[in-house]
This record gives structure tokens, C-alpha cells and sequence, in this order.
């Protein structure tokens, strides 16, 4: 059996090139589902092995976003774009930012609801938007939002709908609860606020 050899500096770079090249891969060819879908995998890769710099964090979570837009019926890309912003959400909290903020583009938080519409009798795409769903509570700020957006109730509805799930159900579980905590602990910074 062959031992892999720790990456050399080279190949370190190469990785750190291949975010830029993929990027501009996804901005010319947004419009081809499965370049698309490749591009989102690549990222998705690249993020969870830590060649994204901090710098492209919030730029690779709009092109992941926009491609979602521009692809929403593809349920391969949709997976592929969940795993590749979760990964960013997990690192960088401007890429939760991007979440949150509605442009003429609308936001991140209604886009991931209209996912799930799309594909709610997909268990894997479930699954994976389960997964972004649980990277985005870590954010106090996106917390508000999330709930004003009745995300407890879709998560709820994803619990219902695969009971033999046990992925979707321990990730559904786990996001509520966290929702749950964020939203009593904002209820009560807001109370010791009032006069």
C-alpha cells in the first residue's frame, strides 16, 4: 500500500489557482447545469481542504448562490452548491453575511427555502440543505432572519416527511433546537434592553 506524501508547496499553489480558475469557470459558464455542477464539487473540495482564502470567502459564496438561481431544477447541482456553502459558512462569517443580505438578487435564506421546495422528494438534496441550515444557526446575526422566514417550520415539515431518515432527522433536530436557543436568548437580551 502506498503512503500519500504531504502536499508540496507546488501542489499547495496549484490548489490556491484552481479557486480563482473555477470561479471564472462558473461566471462564463453559469448558464451549462453540468459545468455548473462540476464547478459547485470543485469548490466544494477545494473549501474543505482549506485553498479558499479569506479574501474569497464571501465572492465564492455569491457564485455558489448565483448558480443555485440559475440552476435550482438541477438537484445534483443543488447538493453539490448545499455541501460547498456549508463548508464556507463553517469558516467565515462573511459568507453568512451573504446569506442575510437581500440585494435585487433576493437572499440567500429565501433562495435555500425555494431549494428545498423544489426538491422536498429528494432525501439527499433534503439532507444536504439540512447540513447548510445547521452551519447557518452558529450566526446570531442570521438567526433573526431565519426565523422570520418560518425556517423552523420547513425544518419541521423535513423531520415529518422523512421519518426513516435518521440524517435528516439528528440534522433537523439539532437546528431546531439550536433556532430554539438563539431565539430565547435574543428574547431576553432584548428584555434587559428595555427601560
Amino acid at each position: 500500500m502506498q503512503t500519500q506524501q504531504p502536499e508540496t508547496k507546488v501542489e499547495r499553489t496549484l490548489l490556491k489557482n484552481a479557486v480563482q480558475i473555477i470561479s471564472a469557470v462558473l461566471q462564463v459558464h453559469h448558464q451549462n447545469g453540468e459545468v455548473v455542477e462540476s464547478a459547485c464539487s470543485a469548490l466544494w473540495v477545494l473549501s474543505l481542504h482549506g485553498c479558499l482564502t479569506e479574501n474569497e470567502y464571501e465572492p465564492t459564496t455569491e457564485l455558489l448562490l448565483d448558480a443555485l438561481r440559475m440552476n435550482l431544477e438541477r438537484p445534483v447541482l443543488v447538493k453539490n452548491a448545499c455541501l460547498a456553502l456549508a463548508s464556507l459558512l463553517r469558516m467565515s462569517e462573511l459568507s453568512a453575511f451573504r446569506f442575510v443580505i437581500t440585494d435585487s438578487k433576493g437572499s440567500g435564506i429565501i433562495l435555500i427555502k425555494d431549494a428545498y421546495h423544489f426538491h422536498y422528494d429528494d432525501p439527499e438534496v433534503v439532507e444536504n440543505i439540512c447540513l447548510l441550515i445547521n452551519e447557518m444557526v452558529q450566526y446570531d446575526h442570521i438567526v433573526p432572519e431565519m426565523i422570520s422566514q418560518n425556517m423552523e417550520e420547513m425544518l419541521t415539515e423535513m423531520k415529518m416527511k422523512y421519518t426513516s431518515s435518521m440524517e435528516i432527522i439528528t440534522l433537523a433536530d439539532t437546528t431546531l433546537l439550536k433556532l430554539q436557543k438563539r431565539d430565547t436568548a435574543c428574547i431576553i437580551q432584548l428584555s434587559n434592553n428595555l427601560p
